[in-house]
Formats: C-alpha cells, structure tokens, sequence
C-alpha cells in the first residue's frame, strides 16, 4: 500500500528580509576598485572626498531578501539558528496544505520516497543538497500524527530525491511516497517481527 503526497510548485527561495537596510563599504571588505583610495571613518566605514559614507547596496536598499533553500548551507552551520528555523519552518508551511488532510497510516513500517521535478538549469547543483526537502516533510507528517515518529521503528528508508527534469519552472513538483515495508531484511528481524508481527 502506497500514500502519495504531491506539493506542487515547491518552494526555493524564502523571504529572510522585507526590507534591506543600507550597507557602507567597511575597511577589510572587498572594496571595488574605482574606491581604492577612499578613506574611512572611526567606525571602518567608507567616506568619499567630501565625508559621505559610500553606501555598497544602492540598487537593492528597501526590497526584500531572497535565500535559496539549500541544504549545504544548514549542513556546513554557516547560518544562524534563527535563519535555520526560519527556512524549515517556511519549507513545513508550503507543505501543509497538501499533507493536513491525510489519514494517519496504520500498516507501518514504511518507506518513503521522493520525486524531484524540477529544470536542469545550469546542472551544476547537487541533489544530494536538497536532503531539507525530504526531511521536513518527515518531521511534518509526525507532526501531524500521520505517522507516530520519524525513528526506524516506522520508518526503514528515508525520503532521499531522484530526480526528474522538467523544462519549465511551472511544472517543478515534488512526490513523496509513503509505502508499507515489504523487505524480509524488515519485516523477518526479531525487532519488528516482535514490534509488528509480520512474520507470523
């Protein structure tokens, strides 16, 4: 037995900022070179010949903050825990509409899977990034008592993403399937025969 969930459309880039505040040029950064002789104030930020601060980020002061969902970034801890919660909470957001309504699934364990439907683009992105995907929609669908827990007792394989190309950005979509474990390797172990009694 097989449960499919698709999320169409799937989120890439979450708001991280409504707004973008102004940035200066500061002493230590990466400074263009038609500023190269420009001095700084007593804060290290950059001043033109007439005492102006050089404000770094004229054209986007005031629009929002985009960041593509990666899951190399949350991997390597360069973001703030803020920032990580903030992108798996909008990920989790995106997919309730599409999981709230399904029935808790009683035949465990089961094993998930995932379609990853999108464009090639450049291809030079690793599928092996987008692992944020599949995770949330576990800890989602525990969440919501789906499924009782994201551990192997239920779950014996994760939903890791093969990829389907599409030609256009309207057509990306994302498929999980949530399928009742048919592996003897599962369902013979003493651990699940005692937990399930399949083997009888």
């Amino acid at each position: 037995m097989t449960t499919s969930i698709e999320i169409p459309q799937f989120i890439k880039k979450v708001m991280v900022s409504k707004s973008r505040r102004i940035k200066y040029y500061k002493k230590g950064g990466k400074i263009p070179k038609k500023y190269a002789n420009n001095g700084f104030d007593k804060k290290g930020r950059m001043i033109d010949s007439e005492g102006n601060h050089v404000v770094a980020n004229p054209r986007t002061i005031g629009t929002a903050k985009y960041l593509t969902i990666n899951g190399q970034q949350l991997y390597n801890a360069r973001m703030s825990p803020h920032m990580r919660s903030k992108i798996v909470n909008a990920v989790k957001d995106s997919y309730l509409p599409y999981v709230k309504n399904v029935k808790p699934i009683k035949k465990l364990p089961v094993s998930i899977s995932l379609d990853f439907y999108d464009t090639v683009r450049q291809a030079n992105w690793d599928l092996d990034n987008q692992w944020l995907y599949g995770k949330c929609f576990q800890d989602l669908v525990v969440k919501l008592g789906i499924l009782p827990d994201d551990d192997i007792k239920y779950i014996t394989k994760a939903g890791a993403p093969r990829f389907f190309p599409v030609d256009t950005e309207e057509e990306r979509k994302l498929i999980f399937h949530i399928s009742t474990e048919t592996r003897d390797e599962i369902l013979k172990h003493k651990f699940y025969d005692t937990l399930y009694g399949e083997s009888q």
